[in-house]
């Protein structure tokens, strides 16, 4: 699912129009703040963060072997797996803090980037 997604995602980004390029590339620090934001925001109000970790894991698939025989076999695999963490309270306000204080200053460059790329690329 997360493949099909990506090649989405790379031919939505294989159709953006220089302009669209241009103020992709400008937000970009402000969308991953904003991110940021959201996920210790969330992480306040449930008390704790949650962490993704990968873990091996086997499963069972059907095989052919030389002689077109049919059998069960294991196949190694990795799956994700979320896992609560304890979170400082008072850390988690202090990060959040920080990131909005950065929110404003990468707002500004964002939005000097805006008109940069609407400049360069013309109004649409």
């Amino acid at each position: 699912m997360r493949i099909a997604a990506l090649f989405s995602l790379l031919a939505l980004a294989a159709c953006a129009t220089p302009e669209e390029a241009c103020i992709k590339r400008a937000t970009k620090e402000l969308v991953i703040i904003d991110r940021l934001i959201a996920e210790t925001e969330e992480n306040l109000a449930r008390g704790y963060a949650i962490r993704q970790e990968s873990e091996p894991a086997l499963r069972l698939v059907l095989c052919t072997s030389p002689d077109e025989h049919f059998h069960f076999c294991t196949r190694s695999d990795t799956r994700t797996v979320e896992k609560p963490v304890a979170i400082d309270p008072a850390s988690e306000r202090r990060k959040l803090d920080a990131l909005r204080r950065k929110r404003q200053e990468a707002l500004i460059r964002a939005r000097a980037g805006i008109r940069a790329c609407k400049a360069r690329y013309g109004e649409g």
